[in-house]
């Protein structure tokens, strides 16, 4: 029985050594396909709706590629330049991706040969006296093929669960722009809604009421945020978290406001124009741009701030 230790040893080094990190680079690396993939759908229905839009328009332009309309128009221009490295990473992940069936089918195959080395080395203890000086090297080992058994089982399980669309995700881009390109000219839900909602934001006295309930909303979130910052400083951790999330709510309904007057500014220009408050507007509309700067960089330090802090 002298020489089963060297045998099981031999064995097992004809399989591929697992690690921990193993199953970590698989599930790390089905992550980033989702975060990609993700972020490349938002993109692409936001360059949808722009490019059909603006087939809609007046003016539209005949396009042979996509890149035609950002000619003319800069809203597809940043889009296409946010889109790309997005598209270009998701490619790369999505490469690394089409080696794990491969990888499993390896995985598979060896964690078949590790039971049956597991089985091997257990009926020996069973019959191996326990003051056997070979003992403790044929436990370790076992210990060994347990925990690759196990981290075979992991990235099998990790394989197997993965969605099939992830695999072609890197055709996103490629698929979508083809349909863009033979699709119909269309007004997005989103322009149609605020294009209801435009004369009613833009009348006067409401945009007055708005411009200052929007300075009194980033005043109490400057006041939240320096509260939270002195009762972290202070230890009071409750009340700081509390302040801290009034800040956050407030800042979000501030966010909102301004972000619905800026998208009337981009988007319908041509009802500021035709309004008789025009000054009034233009005015106003300024003062949201000041505020919205001014809004992230105040939370931008005070979230700097907090971290300091604690």
């Amino acid at each position: 029985m002298a020489d089963e230790l060297k045998e099981f040893q031999k064995r097992f080094l004809k399989f591929r050594d697992l690690e921990k990190s193993d199953l970590k680079n698989a599930d790390a690396l089905v992550k980033r396909v989702k975060f990609f993939r993700h972020d490349m759908l938002t993109g692409l229905d936001l360059l949808e709706d722009v490019v059909l839009e603006a087939k809609a328009g007046a003016d539209a332009i005949k396009a042979t590629k996509i890149e035609d309309y950002g000619d003319t128009n800069k809203e597809v221009r940043q889009l296409l330049k946010a889109i790309r490295p997005i598209n270009k990473k998701l490619t790369d992940a999505c490469k690394e991706l089409d080696k794990l069936p491969d990888l499993s089918k390896i995985i598979t195959a060896n964690s078949k040969k590790l039971k049956a080395l597991k089985k091997d080395i257990e009926s020996d203890l069973k019959k191996r006296d326990k003051k056997c000086k070979l003992r403790p090297g044929i436990e370790k080992l076992q210990e060994k093929v347990d925990e690759d058994i196990k981290i075979s089982d992991d990235i099998l399980k990790t394989v197997k669960e993965i969605p099939k669309e992830y695999y072609d995700a890197d055709n996103l881009y490629k698929d979508k722009v083809r349909a863009i390109m033979v699709a119909k000219p269309r007004i997005s839900a989103k322009t149609k809604k605020y294009m209801a909602l435009a004369p009613t934001m833009l009348k006067r006295n409401i945009l007055q009421k708005t411009v200052r309930n929007c300075q009194k909303k980033a005043d109490r979130v400057k006041t939240l945020t320096e509260l939270a910052a002195k009762a972290v400083e202070e230890g009071k951790s409750k009340d700081g978290i509390k302040h801290w999330q009034e800040a956050t709510k407030t800042n979000k309904e501030l966010n909102k406001t301004l972000d619905d007057y800026l998208y009337i500014k981009k988007k319908h220009q041509d009802q500021i124009d035709k309004s008789l408050d025009k000054k009034q507007i233009e005015v106003a509309m300024k003062s949201f741009e000041k505020l919205k700067v001014a809004a992230e960089k105040q939370w931008v330090e005070a979230e700097n701030s907090i971290k300091k802090k604690t």
